[in-house]
C-alpha cells in the first residue's frame, strides 16, 4: 500500500528461508526501515531452501517447479503440492505448510503446471479444458522427474492439495494410482 501523496510505501518482502516482513520505504529519503518480521521466534537454520527446478513434460513443454527440501542427496519421501485455482500459481517465497512437510524430511514439489497464470496468456489458457488431462500429465511428470534425478523415492510419494489441488490429488491416485502411495 502507499500514502496518498505516494512518498511512503508499506511493502510486503519474503524469501523462502527467511519468512515474510514488512517495511516502510519513504521514497523522499530513500530509505527502507523494517517495520515487523511474521515470523520473527523461526530461525532461518530451522527452514529449508527452495530451489526452482525446470523439467519438460512428455509432449516436450517445459515446465518448472518449487522444491523445497532438507540439504541433502538420495531419494526420499516426496509429497507433490498442486496449487488451487487452477488458473492461480505457486511462488517463489516462504510456504509454511512447504516448510513444515520439509522439516520433516519430505522433498515438498509445487508445480506450475500448463492453466497457471502468471506465465503468459498463451500458458493460462494451454490449461483449458485439460483437467486431468494435460494438465495432470504435467504433475505427472514433476513426480516423473524427481524420481528420475534421485530426489525422490518412488515408493513414497504423496500427493496433498485444496482446491483445484484437491481435484488434482483425487485424479493423481485415479488415474495414475502406481505414482502415488497416498493422497490428501
Amino acid at each position: 500500500n502507499m500514502s496518498a501523496d505516494g512518498t511512503k510505501w508499506l511493502l510486503y518482502v519474503e524469501q523462502p528461508v527467511r519468512g515474510a516482513s514488512y517495511y516502510l520505504f519513504d521514497r523522499v529519503a530513500a530509505h527502507a526501515e523494517k517495520v515487523v518480521d511474521i515470523y520473527s521466534k523461526l530461525p532461518p537454520e530451522n527452514l529449508s531452501p527452495t530451489e526452482v527446478v525446470s523439467y519438460a513434460s512428455r509432449d516436450g513443454t517445459k515446465l518448472w517447479a518449487y522444491v523445497t527440501a532438507k540439504p541433502g542427496s538420495g531419494a526420499r519421501p516426496m509429497v507433490m503440492m498442486p496449487h488451487g485455482g487452477p488458473e492461480s500459481r505457486d511462488y517463489y517465497g516462504f510456504d509454511a505448510f512447504a516448510q513444515f512437510l520439509a522439516s520433516q524430511g519430505y522433498v515438498v514439489v509445487q508445480p506450475n503446471f500448463r492453466g497457471s497464470s502468471g506465465f503468459g496468456g498463451d500458458f493460462t489458457l494451454a490449461g483449458r479444458g485439460q483437467w486431468g488431462l494435460r494438465m495432470q500429465d504435467d504433475i505427472s511428470d514433476a513426480v516423473k522427474h524427481m524420481v528420475d534425478t534421485g530426489q525422490a523415492d518412488p515408493k513414497r510419494v504423496c500427493i496433498v492439495g485444496g482446491s483445484y489441488g484437491g481435484y488434482a490429488a483425487l485424479a493423481g491416485v485415479t488415474l495414475t494410482p502406481d505414482l502415488y502411495r497416498c493422497a490428501v
